[in-house]
């Protein structure tokens, strides 16, 4: 018997999981791990040292707990108590016994949160696909309203240059199948939100409250178009200068 069925915490947090078992004579135990869409692998037995900072204690009172001091998101996954009963007979394994499995999920520490919204539009349709950036990873966020709508889990941008992580989730209307280059990115609509929790994508609630610029992206062209002139001149300028040193 495992204990408890799942397990949420914010990582860096250390993460105990129980295995209690009945069988007294000459117990083996395992403990495996199962990640999203993967096999089980093998994570801890008696005869092995600690795999991937985890460690199983001694085994006593009937318990054999695996311990993680600081766990990641990575480690996010169903986690398994194997019990092996002894074979007297030979020297091979008797049964196994597994255990219901500890789902265990980690969630980032998102430092200042600030939960915003990008809304995308179809300029022919008027369809709309909702990103939520930002948020607090404890936060939860209202669902666009429609007949059926699709929220992606959320994923987690991990920002190492600039020793930060940050939360996105992405919802759309089943019903409204918008491909992305029909999307007309330059009526991208930016909010900026006190209270994710309240908020619904909603695209005439966002453009009575915000104004955008609409020609964003172009000045983000231009800008990196003279960008790359001013490399252009400086190499052009270095060719001449070479030119002439050798003449």
């Amino acid at each position: 018997r495992q204990g408890p069925y799942q397990i949420t915490v914010l990582e860096g947090t250390s993460v105990t999981m129980n295995c209690i078992y009945t069988f007294t004579q000459y117990p083996t135990l395992f403990w495996y791990v199962q990640y999203p869409n993967k096999a089980l692998q093998l994570l801890h037995k008696e005869t092995m040292e600690n795999s991937k900072n985890f460690g199983a204690r001694n085994i006593k009172d009937k318990n054999s707990p695996i311990t993680k001091s600081s766990v990641q998101v990575s480690n996010s996954a169903m986690y398994y108590c194997i019990h092996c009963g002894a074979n007297t007979g030979g020297s091979s394994y008797g049964k196994l016994t597994f255990g219901q499995g500890t789902f265990l999920t980690v969630h980032p520490n998102v430092q200042d949160p600030d939960p915003s919204v990008y809304q995308m539009r179809s300029p022919k349709t008027g369809r709309t696909v909702c990103l939520f950036t930002d948020f607090d990873s404890q936060a939860d966020f209202q669902k666009p309203e429609g007949a059926t709508v699709i929220s992606l889990n959320s994923t987690v941008l991990d920002m190492k240059v600039m020793d930060s992580k940050s939360n996105g989730a992405l919802t759309w209307n089943s019903e409204t199948n918008i491909e992305f280059s029909t999307l007309n990115f330059k009526k991208i609509v930016f909010v900026s939100l006190f209270l994710l929790l309240d908020y619904s994508c909603d695209a005439k609630l966002i453009e009575k409250s915000f104004e955008t610029d609409m020609d964003l992206n172009f000045y983000n062209l231009l800008v990196i178009g003279l960008r790359i002139l001013l490399l252009k001149v400086i190499g052009f300028n270095l060719f001449m200068t070479l030119r002439l040193w050798s003449c």
